[in-house]
Formats: structure tokens, sequence, C-alpha cells
């Protein structure tokens, strides 16, 4: 009996001894992965020619932070600006935003001798800053007033503008003769002479002809996937409905009101100082000024704060371009570890070059990063250098 006690006390003290070897096998794993992406990332940075670079790396899984170089240095965004429009829409709004516009009239219905419905007054198109009103929209609009089963309009085609339309280049000049003559060439005369144009007015009809609704994604898939600058504006004009109360500035103190709420969490000893001085300064929605200034670490904090809200993390990811797949990112990293797998916005301008977004390391963590750099004219040489630490963090 006390044979069989002393060959089960010498299993178990083997037992033991081996998961203890395997945890620190481990331990020693989890620590050469870390030590080994800050050496190699290092090594990389150390090297690069005379550009202001500012880069930051955070362990999601794990929440940790894996890797810091001029994290807190202030630098021009570009593109990368589009993610905090992004983030404030959707933290705003949520997914179920639509860009509506709107079609009506200040006319009375009537019918001519023969019997026919016309329209006598004008029609007026009101956008939401729709960014999708193009050739598109015109025909959608005139599909609308089709519908109302008109055979003759005796007045004019007129494009609503604003405060907020003004700031974008959605009241194009041929917008309202492109509906007009969609119509014309359609089913639809003009009884008199046609006329189009554009006015700054509040006298947008009183008779609702119809509507259209432009979904948020829609938006969102080109702005993140295609960079595309109007897209960007045109949400950040959205993010202050009230036409009564909007203004450029109340829209931009949406977008700071939500990153100093992004601060205080992550970063609360340094709330005594004004954002825009040594965390994040916005100017547009799209990133094209040279004037809007982020760190590294105010965008890795951002896309911290979207990780931990899923509902927000899964519609950013996915509308973000994937490495070697599409987007922006199409034809950089088509092979290797960070191919199909990092998600990330870009950004450029003259002079400027950046990249934040997610990946997966090869141990299973997900991975935030940001790589800013600036004060560089090469621009194939700063997306190498990103490709590359995109490639490090992979493994």
């Amino acid at each position: 009996m006390s044979d069989a006690f002393s060959l089960f006390k010498d299993m178990n003290k083997k037992s033991l001894s081996i998961l203890m070897l395997l945890f620190l096998a481990l331990s020693l794993s989890a620590q050469t992965w870390e030590e080994d992406l800050r050496t190699e990332v290092n090594e990389v940075l150390s090297k690069t020619k005379k550009v202001s670079i500012g880069c930051c790396i955070y362990d999601l899984t794990a929440d940790s932070t894996l890797y810091e170089w001029n994290a807190d240095r202030m630098m021009v965004p570009a593109s990368t600006q589009k993610l905090y429009t992004a983030t404030a829409m959707l933290s705003t709004y949520g997914e179920d935003f639509t860009f509506l516009t709107s079609i009506t009239t200040n006319g009375e219905e009537a019918m001519d001798t023969l019997g026919n419905l016309f329209l006598k007054g004008d029609i007026y198109i009101n956008t939401n800053c729709d960014p999708t009103l193009t050739a598109e929209g015109a025909r959608a609009i005139k599909d609308k007033i089709i519908a109302m089963g008109y055979d003759s309009i005796d007045g004019g085609i007129i494009l609503c503008i604003n405060e907020k339309t003004q700031h974008i280049r959605l009241a194009e000049d041929n917008f309202a003769p492109q509906v007009a003559r969609l119509l014309a060439s359609d089913t639809v005369k003009f009884s008199s002479t046609l006329t189009w144009g554009k006015e700054n007015t509040t006298d947008r009809g009183t008779y609702p002809l119809g509507f259209i609704r432009t979904p948020l994604m829609k938006v969102m898939n080109r702005m993140l996937k295609s960079s595309d600058n109007i897209y960007a504006e045109s949400m950040l004009l959205n993010l202050v409905k009230n036409d009564q109360n909007w203004s450029y500035d109340g829209c931009k103190d949406v977008v700071r009101d939500m990153v100093s709420r992004i601060r205080e969490r992550y970063r609360p000893e340094e709330c005594q100082w004004d954002i825009k001085y040594n965390y994040y300064n916005i100017i547009d929605g799209s990133g094209l000024s040279h004037s809007n200034k982020s760190t590294a670490q105010s965008q890795v904090d951002l896309l911290r704060y979207v990780y931990n809200d899923r509902n927000i993390f899964q519609l950013l990811y996915d509308n973000m371009p994937i490495a070697g797949v599409d987007g922006t990112l199409g034809k950089r990293m088509t092979n290797g570890m960070a191919h199909n797998n990092v998600h990330a916005k870009t950004g450029t301008l003259n002079g400027v070059s950046t990249l934040s977004g997610y990946l997966t390391a090869s141990n299973g963590h997900d991975i935030a990063f940001s790589i800013l750099i600036n004060n560089c004219y090469d621009k194939p040489y700063a997306r190498t250098l990103q490709n590359r630490i995109c490639e490090i963090m992979s493994k």
C-alpha cells in the first residue's frame, strides 16, 4: 500500500514539474514574442531616413502597450482623420442614420382641357448633404417626380442650398438642370421656358413629392475604402442635425468632445491640458488640411475605444481597407502574414503618409496600431516602411 502511495506521489510530482515547465515555456514564449516585436520594429525605425515618425502598437487582447516611438508627438494625420469622423458618427447616431433628400413643391396640381395632370409651380430639391447625389441621384429624383403622374410642369427645378451644403461640392451647378433634362427626355413636358438653379432659400415647398434615403453604411464604405473626401465632409456636416442650431464648428465640437472623453478614459493624467496642443486638433472631417493634428497614441486610443464597443467595432472594421484585397490597401501587402490580415485606414498628403488600424498577430492577439510619417516626400519608401512593420506585427 505504501509503495502504491509513493508511486502516486512521484507521479504527482512529475506532473507538477511538467506543468511548471510548460508554464515557464509559455511565459518565455510570450515574453520572446513581445521582445522580438519591439526589437524588430526598433531596428526598422532606427534605420529610417531623416523623417518624422510617430508609432504606437497596442495589444488589445492583453490590454497592454507593446511599443511606442514618438507616440505623443503631434503629427499631420492625413486621411486617418476619417477614423475620428466615422467613429463620431457611429457613436452619435448608430448605423441606422440615413442621409435624407426631400422633393417638394410650392405649386398646385390641375387638369388641362385634355384631362392631363400638370403642376403649376416650382419643384425644390432639399438635400441633407447626401454625397451620393450625382447622376444616379438625379435619376432617382426624376423617378420620384415621374411617379406623381404629371404630364407637364409649369415651373422650374430648384436645388436648395444652405450654410451646411455650401461647405461641400454638393450643390453642383449642373445638378438641377440634369434633373430637368432627365424629366424633359422622359414623359414630362415643360409648359413654359424651362428654368433651373440653386437658391439659398427657406421656401422649400409645402407639398412633398417624395424622399430619397441613403444609408449611412453606404457612405461609410466609400469614405473609408476609397478615402473619399467629399463623403467624409458630408458625414462631418451631419453631426449636428438641427439646421437652426447648425454650425461647422458645432460639428467639429462633436468630434472634439468624443476625443476628450476617450482621453479622459485612457489618459486622465493629461486632461489638464487642452487636447489641441498635445493630443488632437481637428480642422476638417477628411484630413485634407495639414493643420489637422493627432498623435499615434491618440489614434490608438481611438482604436481601443472602438474595439471595446463591439457594435461600432464591427461596422468600422468591416468597412476599412484590407491589405492586398481592396480599397486603398488593395495593392499593398499582397503576400506574407499581413496580407488579408491588416484592416487599416491610409492617409496621404504632400510629405505625409499614415496608416492606422487593426491586425491579428500569429498568437491570436488582436493588435491596434498607428504609424504616422511626416516630412517624407518619398511615398514608396514610407509605405514600404509601414508594410514592413505590419509584417513584423503579424508574425
